[in-house]
């Protein structure tokens, strides 16, 4: 069934930041936020967001988030038949957002992302900004122990003629980056449903979300773990997230603004997007971020290679070059982190 392109705002107050939410139908909802003190920390969130989720750099009032997504209108389905948010943690500190949606192509997959922002400044946040560098390896030790009694403890429940690949269960989780994760009431929540395969997920009642208390993670904080988790009064924008994604913004040679962002998928290969300001143009990419050089490929729609950038991270400014596979489109730029 073809869904027409017709969405609604609904506004809403609850904690820290305000947001109004859009929506298409029962199948697709996202926020757009409104921080109280901070213009530049709603920009952050909101084209992070957008970028990530909806691979679009809204309009002011942009009423249709949903446009890019793609639904055919004859029976073979194709793209983003649902997206929904949950804000989960809306405070002075932490803003937690899960996007939950579903993928179609030669069959349906189902998945949840989380966002977390430090709410004084938009910055992103992983695990990894809040635990002491010398405590890395004995916390993650400790966070996947856990991990794996809890999804061992539901094997029991599974009966006998359901087979599930526990090996592959335990390898993901032993090797994730810690990228799902969400925080709730100064407790720290991993899921692992990614862990599973898409049929696991549709087949097998089992609950992937492993909790943890300050108290459990106390030992291995450092200041900024103890700020977000209530133990510390620090300001919480006075913190910086280290790791990518993040997001940028910079100019091309001829004065063009843009947006930048990278994220890593698999070691050192990661996608992101490049988002001209003023033309509201996306351009997504993907390669490989090692030793503090990018080198990426851009592509279009029908994943044709269109151009290639070329860039370095040097003292936290991302300067490259871009050059179009034509050769018809040359330009240097440089980023800082917002």
């Amino acid at each position: 069934m073809l869904l027409i392109s017709f969405a609604s705002f609904v506004s809403a107050q609850k904690g820290h930041f305000g947001f109004d939410t859009i929506t298409r139908g029962t199948e697709y909802s996202f926020p757009v936020f409104h921080s109280p003190a901070d213009s530049i920390v709603e920009i952050k969130i909101n084209v992070f967001l957008q970028l990530f989720e909806l691979q679009l750099l809204a309009d002011k009032d942009e009423t249709n988030l949903f446009k890019e997504l793609r639904i055919t209108d004859d029976s073979i389905v194709f793209g983003a038949t649902s997206l929904i948010f949950e804000v989960i943690e809306n405070s002075d500190k932490i803003l937690s957002v899960a996007v939950s949606k579903e993928w179609c192509g030669a069959s349906c997959n189902h998945w949840t992302a989380y966002y977390n922002f430090n709410s004084g400044n938009g910055d992103m946040m992983s695990i990894y900004d809040f635990i002491e560098k010398d405590k890395i390896n004995i916390a993650i030790s400790v966070i996947n122990g856990k991990r794996t009694f809890n999804f061992l403890n539901q094997l029991k429940n599974l009966n006998s003629e359901q087979a599930i690949d526990t090996t592959a269960v335990f390898n993901e989780i032993d090797n994730s980056n810690l990228d799902f994760f969400y925080f709730r009431n100064d407790s720290l929540f991993i899921s692992d449903e990614e862990c599973l395969s898409k049929f696991e997920k549709a087949y097998y009642d089992l609950n992937m979300i492993t909790g943890f208390s300050t108290a459990e993670l106390k030992p291995y904080l450092n200041e900024y773990g103890k700020t977000v988790l209530s133990i510390s009064k620090k300001d919480i924008s006075k913190f910086s997230g280290n790791k990518f994604p993040q997001l940028y913004k910079g100019k091309t040679n001829d004065s063009i603004e843009f947006y930048f962002t990278f994220d890593f998928y698999y070691d050192f290969n990661g996608s992101g997007f490049i988002a001209m300001e003023k033309e509201r143009t996306i351009h997504s990419f993907d390669g490989r971020f090692e030793n503090n050089n990018f080198d990426l490929t851009e592509h279009d729609n029908n994943y044709y290679d269109v151009g290639f950038i070329k860039a370095a991270l040097v003292n936290g400014k991302i300067i490259g070059s871009y050059k179009s596979v034509n050769g018809k489109i040359n330009y240097t730029f440089s980023a800082t982190k917002m």
